[in-house]
């Protein structure tokens, strides 16, 4: 049974997402109207760490061009490998 508040949808393509004032590239792994799931390479997010949990994020997502970006509180950060994942919180 799904407890999810929102259904959660996959985008393809290459994403930004703003935090301390620098930008990373990412994949939205998947993004709900409630949040969504990043996934960065760990040689662009060596920065991001646990201390990052509540920072603001702002999403960018493909095709965009700047004209839509989402606000949203990092609420999880996790190293896996070689890549770290972001869950964002929409604000």
């Amino acid at each position: 049974m799904e407890r999810r508040e929102h259904k959660r949808e996959s985008i393809q393509g290459e994403s930004l997402v703003l935090v301390r004032n620098r930008s990373f590239p990412c994949s939205i792994r998947n993004i709900s109207e409630g949040g969504a799931l990043l996934q960065i390479g760990a040689e662009n997010a060596d920065p991001l760490s646990q201390d990052d949990i509540g920072q603001e994020a702002l999403l960018e997502p493909p095709g965009s061009e700047g004209n839509c970006v989402y606000k949203g509180r990092i609420i999880r950060c996790v190293h896996n490998g070689d890549q770290v994942f972001l869950a964002l919180f929409f604000i």
